[in-house]
Order: C-alpha cells, then structure tokens, then sequence
C-alpha cells in the first residue's frame, strides 16, 4: 500500500469546543480576585505572611470567604484523586 508505514493508525482526540470561559458576577473585580487567589497560593506554598493576610481578610469579608469556599470546592472536585488527601 502507498503511503502505509507498518503501524497501526493512531486514534486522535478532537476537542469539539473549548472549556467555557468562567463566569463572574459583575460586582466581583478582577484584581480583588487575582489578590485572593495569589494569597492562597503563596499560602499555600509556605508564606507566612501571605496566610496571615488571607486568613484576617477572610475572617472579615463574607464575600470573599464564600467565594473562597466555591473555589476550593471547585479545585478539590478536578484533583485526580477526587480530593481525598
């Protein structure tokens, strides 16, 4: 056969549509978010400081601690593991 190089066809994954784009509600800026996010990666990596921050922001910022909280739940549902640590 022309063109037939001895393997077997390989299967390709088609991607039909990108992952939608996150929706955030108007009142949330994205610099506040971007700030949040940050102080817990930092956090999370071993800054104290940083934690420090996030922890009293988060004690005195319902919204910010409710959309903490969607997040977290959100990152522990796309962990290969389900979440289980």
């Amino acid at each position: 056969m022309v063109g037939t190089t001895g393997q077997a066809p390989r299967r390709q994954d088609t991607i039909t549509s990108p992952a939608p784009e996150p929706t955030l509600s108007e009142h949330v800026d994205r610099q506040w978010l971007d700030r949040l996010v940050d102080l817990q990666v930092l956090a999370t990596h071993g800054d104290t400081a940083a934690a420090l921050h996030l922890e009293s922001w988060l004690a005195h910022d319902q919204e910010a601690r409710e959309l903490w909280n969607s997040i977290a739940q959100v990152c522990q549902q796309l962990r290969p593991d389900g979440g289980a640590a």
